[in-house]
């Protein structure tokens, strides 16, 4: 978060009412195991983004101005094939910003996006790779409806420590203290027709910048239609593997299967759920945390303490913006 609202700061701004809009407690910034929800980290990234009217959160030598991506996107849609889109886009950036900017390397089988990034401040350029990385592939896989498998990202910079949550984002193979920061991915991808129009586009723009951060959801994704099945209970009461698995028409080996492949699980997918359900009550409400934790299927309401400080790195007490009275004593 401090990396995200660090343009603020540079610029003479005030942190705390945008942190407020986004529902953010101010005392999670000095604590460095804090999570929020991808909601929460896209509205504030909004935020930001509106205050400086710049796409790049005032984080790089040069300024996107709002509209920038949308415009690149549009060229991109009116491409015949995903290289001559990624092409487009690179070169679009580079006459329009000049930096940061990618560039595509085809090796043998392998693609390569190459970015170039020049900044002073190291924690700020890990952010802007990270954030850059998550929004390209999500861009790259919906132009081609289809999940892009990267096989390899690379890193110029040493392991940061939440090295644990880059395969989450960017696939198993992952690597620091590389020459140059690259997404890696099979060149047989670039062949694969673009998939989307004017009207996909409005649409996917109005999810903007929240569906950037989000890994990419597909028709055939198990982790989509799990989440859907799951979300749709009128309480927090998940089915076990096996109810699901016939409620999704296959066997739970299959469909654990299924999950490793897109690398995650159902445990993973259910803490997830409980800990969005938590932080929205946390946040939006006074219910009290002892409610919130039966609400959230937990039979004794220190274990929900204990799950959800490991979801958001403290207390559900610490997190809520204005604590109640009994709050404060649970």
């Amino acid at each position: 978060m401090l990396a995200a609202l660090s343009g603020v700061v540079k610029a003479g701004g005030d942190i705390r009412p945008l942190l407020a809009e986004a529902n953010i407690p101010f005392s999670l910034i000095n604590e460095p195991k804090a999570r929020v929800s991808s909601r929460q980290f896209s509205l504030l990234v909004h935020k930001v983004t509106e205050q400086l009217e710049d796409e790049f959160l005032g984080l790089t030598d040069n300024r996107a101005p709002l509209g920038t991506f949308e415009l690149m996107a549009f060229g991109a849609i009116h491409c015949v094939n995903l290289q001559e889109a990624i092409v487009r886009a690179c070169r679009f950036y580079t006459l329009m910003i000049g930096s940061p900017n990618f560039e595509l390397d085809v090796t043998n089988d392998k693609a390569y996006l190459v970015l170039a990034l020049p900044t002073d401040s190291l924690q700020a350029h890990q952010f802007v790779v990270e954030a850059v990385f998550t929004a390209v592939h999500r861009f790259i896989c919906w132009l081609v409806d289809k999940k892009v498998e990267i096989h390899e990202a690379g890193f110029h910079y040493p392991a940061p420590l939440h090295e644990q949550e880059y395969p989450l984002l960017f696939g198993k193979e992952i690597k620091f203290s590389r020459s140059q920061s690259y997404l890696c991915f099979d060149k047989g991808y670039l062949s694969m027709p673009i998939m989307q129009n004017q009207k996909t586009l409005n649409e996917f723009m109005r999810y903007a910048p929240y569906g950037f951060l989000l890994p990419p959801q597909f028709s055939e994704s198990v982790t989509r239609r799990i989440r859907h099945e799951l979300v749709s209970v009128e309480r927090v009461t998940f089915p076990t593997l096996d109810v699901l698995s016939d409620t999704l028409h296959t066997t739970p080996s299959t469909l654990s299967r299924r999950l490793r492949e897109e690398n995650t699980s159902y445990q993973q997918i259910k803490d997830a759920i409980r800990r969005d359900i938590a932080i929205h009550h946390l946040t939006t409400s006074t219910i009290p945390i002892s409610e919130i934790s039966e609400l959230l299927g937990y039979q004794d309401v220190s274990i929900f303490h204990r799950a959800f400080k490991k979801w958001a790195g403290v207390t559900p007490g610490a997190y809520r913006l204005s604590p109640t009275r009994d709050d404060l004593n649970e």
